[in-house]
């Protein structure tokens, strides 16, 4: 799956809204394994089954903890598809029971394989033509699962045409999206994700510390001459939310990093970042950058003799 190249203005990232519509064209035991039916499946009265509040990374650690071998795995993964299937579209084949929200979750916490991950996502759109909708935690589930499956572009085709698939990216997908796509795949993809920032009304990219760095840092890492003027772009800004922010005191085996491991992507992009900087900086660090790592806990504080020689 490659993705088409993009010339983007840098005032995007800043707040400017733009189209609503966005990268569209991208392309064990047996016993374990046995499917659920009753939990998956609306009452035959029903329409939708309300959407719950479980969280979908609960979910899927509940799917691993099971213990299912591999090939129990798949099949339970084939069997729960081959009863959705049907019963999906305008004019499903099968009409009763209905298919539950959370057979969604299930779904995506199964598939161990990109491609069944995007079998998942070819149904998708068959749940929107009946005029179902997706709750906004599964949108953090789809982007979490194509960074563990290292297929982020698949999560960038899902929230790039919402009109299709009708999952929407929240923060905490946007971030993920970005996370994974940033160090390993073209400058173009990130900048694709950084710009559905505006589609779903989500905080301007440069006004969100942890998606501002990770794209910072993949401009600079990426070198071109487009690339370095939308970094050079976003410094100032980067620099005034650092300014306004306290130092992030977060310890390597925080709990808290499992729920939400965006200050830790923040943390390491930043490293990554101090390092570009004091390179291209005549081996200078940046005092403001190096001051709030080190604030942090995570560099040592700048003395001004020794500026020029002190790497990250």
């Amino acid at each position: 799956m490659q993705a088409t190249s993009y010339r983007l203005p840098c005032r995007q990232f800043a707040g400017a809204r733009g189209p609503r519509t966005f990268y569209a064209s991208l392309p064990t035991q047996k016993k374990k394994a046995k499917v659920e039916i009753d939990d998956l499946f609306a009452d035959p009265e029903s329409q939708v089954a309300p959407s719950t509040g479980s969280n979908a990374t609960q979910t899927h650690g509940r799917l691993r903890k099971r213990g299912l071998t591999s090939a129990a795995r798949v099949e339970h993964f084939n069997q729960l598809v081959g009863f959705v299937s049907p019963r999906l579209g305008k004019k499903p084949e099968v009409k009763t029971p209905r298919v539950r929200k959370s057979a969604w979750t299930h779904l995506v916490g199964l598939a161990s394989t990109q491609e069944q991950l995007e079998k998942v996502v070819e149904l998708l759109p068959k749940w929107k033509d009946m005029d179902c909708e997706f709750g906004d935690k599964f949108g953090d589930l789809i982007a979490r699962r194509c960074d563990e499956l290292s297929c982020p572009l698949l999560a960038l085709k899902v929230f790039g045409d919402y009109s299709r698939y009708g999952v929407k990216m929240t923060l905490v997908a946007g971030r993920r999206l970005i996370h994974s796509l940033h160090m390993k795949y073209p400058i173009e993809d990130t900048i694709a994700a950084a710009s559905l920032y505006s589609v779903y009304s989500l905080p301007p990219i440069a006004q969100d510390l942890p998606s501002c760095s990770m794209l910072v840092h993949a401009c600079y890492k990426h070198n071109s001459k487009h690339s370095l003027q939308v970094a050079e772009a976003l410094v100032p800004r980067l620099r005034t939310l650092l300014e306004s922010r306290p130092p992030l005191k977060v310890k390597k085996e925080s709990p808290r990093l499992a729920q939400d491991p965006s200050p830790k992507w923040l943390l390491s992009s930043l490293k990554q970042l101090d390092q570009v900087l004091y390179e291209r900086n005549g081996r200078k660090a940046e005092e403001w950058l190096r001051t709030w790592r080190s604030q942090s806990g995570y560099a040592k504080p700048i003395h001004t003799e020794t500026a020029t020689t002190s790497s990250p």
